[in-house]
């Protein structure tokens, strides 16, 4: 049975589609296939109905591309292969010196699928509803243009934990943990792993620590002040929403899950070895 393959490209990094085009080509000298192909932007909305048939979603950019095209499509369950045309790309699994032999991998099928947990946020508003999202990576309370301290009240499954005046805070996946929560202080943990880490940004008080929370648990975050207190919800580094003061927000596990394709043997530590200690190319 043919295929379909959907190329999704940052437009900035895959320049005149030059990557595209060879990826097009190596599919369909494989193997008889369909094939989509769109390149887009941060901003872009991403035709998700045009997915619908589609078996992989090669995804050619750094982090960010793929954390866009894995909140946009994560309701269609499609398997994702990062290509990395970044600096870092964590998230992308193929280097441009291993594309040939990691499309000859896919069309063999010698491939692995792996589910990554994903999160949701919904914010509060008088006791209404007015914005939803999901993230991969994170979600970011932080303050605004001003560099003033926001004061953000902690609550998980209920339970009153502190409250934390400072730069914000940053919910996380494990996903997420190697991303902005490292930066902030936070621990490494595995991928596979089904927690959610909470970590304070630049915290004003003596014990601001990292929280590790179960898979299961009910996170609410109260922004402290009046409308003239706001700050910013950040979605993956790639969207903001504008948050005022007493709105509420709530964060839990998602029903969704972004699926990975592997097509190395490299573990986790590996990755996390070279990308991320050794800074290697």
């Amino acid at each position: 049975m043919n295929k379909t393959y959907a190329i999704i490209s940052n437009k900035e990094k895959d320049k005149n589609r030059i990557v595209s085009k060879q990826i097009c080509k190596l599919l369909n000298t494989a193997n008889s296939c369909e094939i989509y192909n769109v390149a887009v932007g941060k901003d872009d909305q991403i035709d998700t109905e045009k997915l619908k048939n589609v078996d992989i979603i090669f995804s050619l950019g750094g982090d960010g591309t793929f954390l866009n095209i894995a909140r946009q499509t994560s309701k269609l369950g499609i398997p994702i292969l990062g290509i990395n045309l970044g600096s870092l790309g964590f998230l992308s699994e193929v280097e441009m010196k291993d594309l040939d032999q990691s499309i000859n991998q896919i069309v063999r099928g010698e491939y692995k699928v792996t589910d990554r947990m994903m999160i949701d946020a919904v914010i509060i508003k008088n006791d209404k509803e007015i914005y939803r999202d999901n993230a991969l990576n994170d979600f970011v309370i932080s303050r605004g243009e001003l560099s003033r301290i926001i004061t953000l009240e902690l609550y998980i499954d209920h339970s009153f934990v502190d409250s934390f005046p400072g730069d914000g805070l940053i919910i996380s996946t494990p996903t997420g943990s190697t991303g902005y929560a490292l930066s902030a202080g936070g621990p490494v943990i595995e991928h596979g792993a089904n927690l959610m880490l909470v970590t304070p940004i630049c915290s004003h008080v003596m014990h601001s620590r990292s929280f590790v929370v179960s898979k299961d648990a009910e996170i609410e975050i109260i922004v402290k002040g009046d409308q003239n207190s706001v700050c910013l919800m950040t979605i993956d580094g790639q969207k903001s929403f504008v948050l005022e003061g007493n709105e509420k927000i709530e964060i839990k596990k998602s029903k969704l899950k972004a699926k990975l394709v592997k097509v190395n043997n490299k573990s986790f530590y590996d990755t996390l070895r070279k990308k991320m200690y050794n800074r290697e190319r």
